[in-house]
């Protein structure tokens, strides 16, 4: 068998290395961005307990379309650091 050696791309600096575990990048991903964390901790629980009791449909929809916001970014986010 063959012994796998990457090719260096960029220069391959250690500033572009990345976390060195999946929970480190994630962590670095909600640390970095406090706003959209706490509208995604907040309108999401939001949402499920305005469905729960039957609060009008208005706000049903205004507090799931904030927990979208971020988690529209995430997905941007995670596509960007895949490609």
């Amino acid at each position: 068998p063959r012994d796998y050696a990457p090719v260096s791309q960029k220069g391959d600096d250690d500033k572009d290395a990345g976390p060195h575990s999946d929970f480190q990048g994630l962590v670095n991903i909600f640390c970095g961005h406090k706003i959209l964390t706490t509208m995604l901790l907040v309108a999401l629980p939001a949402g499920f307990y305005a469905h729960h009791t039957e609060m009008d449909p208005q706000y049903i929809f205004l507090f799931n379309f904030v927990a979208i916001v971020p988690l529209a970014w995430l997905i941007g986010k995670a596509t960007e650091d895949v490609a």
